[in-house]
């Protein structure tokens, strides 16, 4: 059951919350357990890394570090989630993030805060998991979005909470969820209509002043999708080190922008662990009764925590079985890299691709839409092309002016494009080709343009299709390999 927040103003109150019980919150339970230290695991930006990779370690041999540490002291331990976990990795993907949940559950986080990419599939498809109610799998742990707002309710939207309670030991803990500054621009237009990210320092400050004052919280944490640095004149870290006594934040820990990092910022330990499973964060906090007495961070990874090398037979057995599921879909070889592929490589090979497919006379990619290099050698199958290519774009199409597309390509910056046409003829009108992310946004120009065309044709299936034709063609994969898509029925 939800809680209802009242609207904060822009003077600061002490608002009332709903007495119903958030999850993990217990009221009144005696505490046998005096623990003089809490060990705090983090991981943020996972992107539905399962498998390890050059770049991951892999949920195996992070639940190896996890369960091991939770089951060998379960009241000195909690586990925390920093948003963007399920969209990007092959396996994540195709069961829309529930290989990810299902692993979470076995490795036992407490919390988990929403990211921008958990709206890209549309948030219900996530929700789903949170609603115990439903059909699908049911998460064990708590969904925290603060300030992220359903505008049709004014307030969270189902299954998301602003904070959750849970106890350890002597302590009351209090987990405060936030999404960052102004990233509603990072999700597809139709995905965000229906949400807004209200600033999060007053509104973080407003609960954990409750927190504190009302719940008796002992500590209080931020789990926060937020880089933690100024972002649209805003510097939710700075801000939050600000608060005073009554509303103190002990940590916050910081995601999106995959930095690996540990901070003192006048007082708050802030802390964010890169991204795509490279590390799992380590906040040790030492105690003396309820008072927080040293705070220790670190960011772990296979050189420098043995238990991350090895995976855990118990989360490795959940990953075969997805794994087996999928394999002649996702392993199956298609063609091997015959040189290391660059992200803006791709992104600029792609571009040809769309621009060639709908005879276009400028395509673009933008760069956050390509994820990922390819290493030279790599067999490229399907899981390697979802890991590169994540998100389930289409290839849409319109005409602009060509005093237009000058303008945009030059106030933009944007360098990951293609076309036949140099230079452009300011009254002319040209066929432009990019995908449905950078095409619906409101603040580029492609949504003024004619004749729009959303060609249904998805970006994946697009790469597939061209390197299965390569394949019969090419002994190894250049992006310099002439495109053959007036070859498909050739030996």
């Amino acid at each position: 059951m939800k809680k209802l927040w009242l609207l904060i103003t822009i003077i600061l109150t002490v608002f009332t919350v709903s007495a119903c019980n958030m999850p993990n919150e217990r009221e009144d339970v005696p505490r046998d357990e005096v623990i003089s230290y809490l060990n705090i695991y983090y991981v943020n930006d996972l992107h539905g890394a399962i498998l390890p990779s050059y770049r991951s370690i892999g949920m195996a041999s992070i639940g190896n570090l996890l369960v091991s540490q939770k089951e060998a002291a379960p009241e000195q331990t909690l586990i925390l989630a920093g948003g963007d976990m399920l969209q990007g990795g092959a396996l994540s993907n195709i069961t829309y993030g529930e290989a990810v949940i299902e692993l979470m559950n076995a490795t036992y986080f407490d919390a988990f805060a929403l990211g921008n990419h958990e709206f890209d599939w549309g948030l219900d498809k996530v929700m789903r998991y949170f609603d115990p109610s439903s059909a699908y799998y049911t998460a064990e742990f708590s969904m925290l979005g603060a300030n992220v707002i359903d505008i049709r309710t004014e307030t969270t939207p189902d299954f998301v909470e602003p904070y959750s309670i849970v106890e350890r030991g002597q302590l009351t803990i209090g987990i405060i969820g936030a999404m960052g500054y102004g990233l509603e621009s990072s999700i597809h237009p139709q995905h965000i209509e229906n949400y807004r990210f209200d600033p999060p320092v007053p509104i973080v400050e407003s609960y954990a002043r409750y927190l504190r004052n009302e719940k008796d919280a002992d500590v209080v944490l931020l789990l926060t999708h937020d880089p933690g640095e100024t972002r649209n004149f805003q510097n939710l870290n700075e801000g939050v080190a600000a608060f005073d006594e009554d509303a103190k934040v002990d940590v916050v820990f910081n995601a999106h922008s995959h930095q690996v990092f540990t901070k003192n910022i006048d007082g708050l330990a802030a802390i964010q662990s890169g991204g795509y499973g490279s590390h799992v964060g380590l906040v040790q906090l030492s105690l003396d009764d309820t008072t927080v007495t040293n705070i220790t961070m670190s960011n772990l990874d296979k050189t420098n925590e043995p238990l991350l090398n090895v995976p855990h037979p118990r989360i490795q057995s959940i990953v075969d079985r997805y794994v087996l599921e999928t394999d002649d879909y996702l392993n199956t070889p298609i063609i091997t890299a015959g040189e290391p592929l660059q992200r803006d490589a791709l992104s600029l090979w792609l571009s040809t691709l769309m621009l060639e497919t709908t005879n276009a006379d400028i395509a673009l990619q933008n760069r956050g839409g390509t994820r990922s290099d390819i290493p030279g050698g790599t067999e490229i199958t399907m899981s390697v092309l979802y890991d590169v290519w994540p998100f389930d774009n289409t290839v849409k199409t319109g005409y602009l002016r060509g005093d237009v597309i000058e303008s945009f390509l030059h106030n933009v910056g944007w360098s990951t494009y293609v076309t036949t046409i140099e230079p452009f003829e300011a009254d002319t009108y040209y066929k432009v080709a990019t995908n449905d992310f950078v095409f619906d946004q409101p603040h580029y120009p492609f949504v003024n343009a004619i004749d729009i065309e959303d060609t249904n044709i998805e970006l994946l299936a697009l790469v597939e299709a061209e390197l299965k034709r390569q394949a019969k063609h090419y002994d190894l994969f250049y992006l310099d390999n002439p495109l053959i898509l007036d070859k498909e029925n050739t030996d």
